[in-house]
């Protein structure tokens, strides 16, 4: 089993390993998670190729980090949480397991992936982007990061939000 790095009153995070595939699969399959993500739902081939990649950047140490999120009561994956550095900054974000969804899991994830980025990885600010009409995600993020402001993602071609925090931010409300 893979150490954990992240632990919460419920969840703990870790590296992904293969025999997570078919909690993977259920993630990265599923029409409603992938919904605002801006990428089709995976094939079951396409997510364990997916998988294989992720777990190669354990390795390369890049910059590019997602985690499985698991119940402490029983192990279940609950979802995945990232922090992706590269030059538009250090995004954070996540993705639930369908039959997680309204249990409060995104927050408890975001919060621990804020904290690990700045107390762990001494990142110096996080951002998050999300699709506007994603409003369970945006009810997160408003809960976990108060600094957003409205924005159009070319890339998707949608209103987002962006939502950024600073380590000093950070350090200033965790007092």
């Amino acid at each position: 089993m893979s150490t954990i790095l992240i632990k919460s009153e419920r969840l703990y995070g870790r590296e992904l390993q293969i025999s997570d595939l078919p909690s993977f699969i259920d993630l990265q399959s599923n029409t409603k998670v992938m919904r605002f993500v801006g990428k089709n739902p995976m094939s079951a081939k396409e997510c364990e190729a997916d998988l294989e990649n992720i777990i190669r950047h354990y390795k390369a140490q890049d910059g590019f980090r997602v985690w499985g999120f698991f119940q402490l009561a029983d192990d279940q994956m609950v979802g995945t949480g990232a922090i992706i550095s590269d030059n538009k900054g250090n995004e954070i974000g996540f993705r639930l397991r369908e039959k997680f969804w309204g249990n409060g899991y995104g927050v408890e994830i975001t919060q621990n992936l804020i904290k690990y980025g700045f107390e762990h990885l001494n990142l110096d600010n996080l951002f998050a982007e999300v699709d506007q009409k994603n409003i369970h995600s945006v009810k997160v993020l408003d809960k976990t990061i108060s600094n957003k402001k409205a924005i159009w993602n070319e890339v998707f071609q949608s209103d987002d939000y962006y939502y950024d925090l600073s380590k000093s931010t950070y350090e200033k409300n965790r007092h």
